[in-house]
């Protein structure tokens, strides 16, 4: 449980000062949900050239894995209370409601 708020302090510190256009932050939630609509975000976020170019080829794998479910169980309400404390600011970031 320590890790990710290290890393994520680390982070913060190697990112500061980037310009908009060289870094973006997207969930994983955001890139399932619509991946040819995230990256297609991603190219304009980070001014990647023409979007169309890529477009049917992300559209065609998206399709190929659009059966695809993620596997895993929740934690224990004990974890589960220890990761919503030791993790808020890691929570607060990236925009995720904590139980």
């Amino acid at each position: 449980l320590e890790d990710r708020p290290r890393y994520e302090a680390k982070v913060a510190e190697g990112i500061a000062g980037l310009p908009e256009d060289r870094l973006t932050v997207m969930t994983y939630e955001q890139l399932v949900a619509d991946p040819c609509g995230a990256c297609e975000t991603l190219y304009r976020k980070l001014d990647l050239g023409d979007y169309e170019p890529v477009r049917q080829a992300i559209a065609a794998d998206a399709e190929k894995r659009r059966d695809y479910r993620a596997q895993g169980r929740e934690p224990s309400p004990a974890w589960r209370g220890r990761i919503d404390s030791e993790w808020a600011a890691v929570f607060e970031r990236y925009g995720y409601q904590r139980s």
